[in-house]
């Protein structure tokens, strides 16, 4: 009886080991790899900013307590939006 299963395994494949890791191996084979991610960078700034930051959004910021130069940054990274620097430069500003 053991000679019966011995042979039933062999003819059908069952104790065949590389029967099954072949597909295997070229079915994994045939996939690509995953792309990666790329990598995050800053966005590029604004294209509508401004060449010239006005002196009336500089004073508007300067007159809550930042400095020039800090008014000038965020001014000219938000493309001369004096909300959008003030937000920032608040956000900065608070410590936890």
């Amino acid at each position: 009886m053991a000679q019966a299963m011995a042979a039933s395994e062999q003819s059908s494949g069952v104790g065949d080991q590389r029967t099954l890791s072949e597909p295997a191996q070229s079915a994994m084979s045939s996939q690509p790899p995953p792309n990666p991610r790329p990598p995050q960078s800053q966005p590029p700034p604004p294209s509508h900013a401004p060449s010239t930051i006005s002196e009336g959004a500089i004073s508007q910021i300067t007159s809550m307590g930042f400095t020039r130069e800090e008014a000038v940054e965020e001014l000219t990274r938000t493309g001369g939006n004096v909300q959008l620097a003030l937000t920032a430069l608040l956000a900065r500003s608070i410590s936890l």
